[in-house]
């Protein structure tokens, strides 16, 4: 349609209208609701072409019985990359002294959460991949960094879950999933944990990674004001949006705070606090990457690379930008 806004999806262009007018003309929508910057993520040259209805933000398992054994107190919710690093550092070593590591500091942290901790961008604002920049650079380096941990050493799924890692990115669906009784006892039930907000280069800094479900009314509907009243039902009406925490796997946009009793009291049924969501859906979120499938491939083959070879990451990365901008 003739002024569609588009929003991208994995498969296929979505064509979605317009939300602005419907917002503006609507006295019961109010955007002081909503976490901030939940409502930017669906956004197209400024209109606002969907609404959030569920987060799945990442957190980080801590093994806080293997912390315990080795002496280090528990990181809290403002903690660092750097704090992360320094506790990888202690508890990465050769426990029964045969020369092959079998104690870790982390398992499962991809390039994609380190380039939240930096803030990167990897695109800039008019599309273009822009690789060539310190924050890049310094995420690239802290993975290398802590690869050199394991000294050659990968840990596996069943290390993390034998207790033998220290740390772990997990999703809140995730946590959902295996910290309650009695699913905790069926994983991770041979030490204790919990969960912190993943740590960035700054205690008030960094990207919150995960995803994101929102929902938009295309812009072929015949029904604009139905399709609106289904819309608010879904993703503004706290209710609903009340029942999407406590029987689904996701978080709720929506800052419902400690007015919201039953809400503090259900997560701490579930063993999480509800300052600690808080402080979680108060980041940032991950910027939109529209990025063509090849493109991804290629730069997700090309950062493994730089992170397992000792190639000059200046060069490399101005040569991965080349080739994936085509110049």
């Amino acid at each position: 349609d003739k002024g569609a806004l588009k929003f991208k999806c994995p498969i296929l262009w979505v064509q979605f209208k317009n939300l602005d007018p419907l917002i503006d003309s609507d006295l019961g929508f109010r955007e002081i609701q909503y976490y901030p910057n939940t409502l930017s993520l669906a956004s197209d040259r400024g209109h606002q072409i969907a609404l959030p209805m569920e987060c799945n933000p990442d957190m980080m398992l801590v093994n806080t019985s293997l912390l315990r054994q080795e002496g280090i107190p528990i990181p809290d919710e403002s903690w660092t990359i750097d704090d992360l690093y320094t506790i990888c550092q202690k508890v990465s070593r050769d426990k029964d002294k045969n020369g092959v590591l079998d104690q870790f500091g982390i398992y499962g942290y991809s390039w994609e959460h380190a380039f939240d901790a930096f803030n990167v961008e990897i695109l800039d604002s008019e599309g273009a991949f822009q690789l060539h920049q310190d924050p890049f650079k310094q995420a690239i380096t802290y993975l290398k960094e802590l690869k050199d941990l394991h000294h050659g050493v990968e840990p596996t799924k069943e290390d993390l879950d034998s207790g033998k890692v220290a740390f772990a990115p997990m999703s809140y669906a995730e946590f959902v999933t295996y910290n309650p009784y009695p699913w905790r006892i069926k994983r991770y039930s041979n030490f204790d944990w919990q969960c912190l907000p993943m740590p960035a280069n700054s205690s008030n800094s960094g990207f919150s990674g995960g995803s994101f479900l929102y929902m938009g009314i295309s812009s072929r509907t015949f029904f604009s004001d139905l399709s609106w009243d289904l819309l608010k039902a879904f993703c503004c009406d706290t209710k609903n949006q009340k029942e999407i925490v406590f029987n689904g796997l996701g978080i709720s946009p929506f800052v419902l705070d400690e007015s919201n009793g039953d809400v503090s009291l259900y997560y701490e049924q579930i063993g999480i606090s509800s300052s600690l969501i808080d402080l979680i859906m108060r980041k940032k979120p991950r910027p939109n990457i529209e990025i063509d499938p090849p493109a991804d491939l290629i730069l997700d083959s090309k950062i493994k690379e730089l992170i397992e070879n000792e190639d000059d990451i200046d060069l490399s990365l101005i040569e991965l930008e080349k080739e994936l901008n085509n110049e």
